[in-house]
This record gives structure tokens, sequence and C-alpha cells, in this order.
């Protein structure tokens, strides 16, 4: 809903560009507003369609959600958690599925560069977890097991630079747009001690 919002008053904004570069004479100056505002009604137009596809999906595939038992994951651990996809039609919870799952480092970094601020956003680390699907024709839904290395990196969030762990579900299914999730889980900076259980 946000992005259909962001995506109109972008595309309005640039609308108006548009007109004053129409209404002006035909001489030099008309092309800059026209091309700038053709340029945000063509953003703007892009991010309503990702809205709207994002709305789509929700109504299609329904609500996706991971359920964690614990937020104390450790380096080491092993954590059974679930994936459920709430809501939804009869067509997104029907047929056969396909359901992987994994676990991906991500970095972002923001620097400067002379005036202007740049964020890299850079994937370090991805691995495959288990999955067990669900054996029920009108759910979308099985545990992903969560198996996270001892030397993963751990969780970071500082001003200008962000280490986080995601799970990423991915469910395929004939006849059904691509379905990729993405959850972010907190990481901690310790080993588990020995006989406690995650």
């Amino acid at each position: 809903m946000v992005q259909i919002v962001f995506g109109t008053f972008f595309a309005g904004f640039g609308g108006v560009f548009v007109v004053a570069g129409t209404s002006v004479s035909d001489d030099g100056f008309a092309l800059f507003p026209g091309a700038f505002g053709l340029l945000f009604v063509a953003a703007g137009l892009f991010v309503v369609g990702r809205g709207l596809r994002q709305l789509w999906l929700r109504f299609l595939l329904g609500t996706p959600t991971l359920l964690v038992p614990s937020s104390d994951i450790l380096l080491g651990d092993t954590v059974t958690t679930r994936f459920e996809r709430g809501g939804g039609s009869r067509r997104g919870r029907e047929g056969r599925r396909e359901m992987t799952a994994s676990l991906i480092c991500r970095e972002t970094v923001t620097y400067r560069r002379g005036t202007d601020t740049e964020t890299v956003h850079h994937e370090a680390r991805r691995i495959p977890l288990p999955v067990t699907l669900d054996d029920h024709p009108q759910a979308v839904a099985g545990r992903v097991q969560v198996v996270v290395p001892v030397d993963w990196p751990p969780t970071i969030v500082l001003n200008h630079n962000k280490v986080q762990t995601v799970v990423e579900v991915l469910v395929n299914a004939p006849g059904l747009p691509e379905d990729r999730s993405s959850f972010t889980v907190l990481v901690r900076p310790a080993l588990r001690a020995p006989g406690v259980r995650s």
C-alpha cells in the first residue's frame, strides 16, 4: 500500500513537469521540464506496478509468517521454525508445491562520496536449510530448520554498517508466480553453553 501511495505521488509530481513542458512555447527550455517529468512519471508507475503486484500476490497467496520459538539464537544453534501462509485464495492453496529455504548473511554499508551518500548491499554468505513441507492439500506451510554455523557472522546494526541474517523461503507451484519471502532473525555473537538447549 505504501508503494502505491509513494508511486502515485511520484507520477503526479512528474505529471506536473510534463504539463509544464508541453505548455511552454516551442523553444529549448520546454525539453528539460518535459523530460524531467517523464522520468518521474516512469519511476512512479513502476513503483505503483510493484505495489499492485504485491497486493495481488497477497490476495492470491496469503500473508507469509515465520514462527521462531525463541529470539535468542546463538552461533552453532539449530532452531526449528515454522513457515505459514495465512489466507489467500483457493487457487493459491491447492496443488502440488515445492518449498526450499536459505540462510543468508546480508551486509549493508552506507558511506559518503563527496557530497553524496551511497548505500551498498552485499550478500556475504548463503547456505541451504532443511525443509519439511506439510502434507496437507489446503495449506502452504512447513518446518524450516535454521542451522547457524559456528563461524556465521552475528547481527551488527551500526549507523553506517549492518550485518543481518535473513531466512529466505521460496515456494514453487505450477501455474503460480514465484513465492519468495524473507524474514530477518537476530543472531547473537555468542556460543551456547554445552548442555543448554536452544
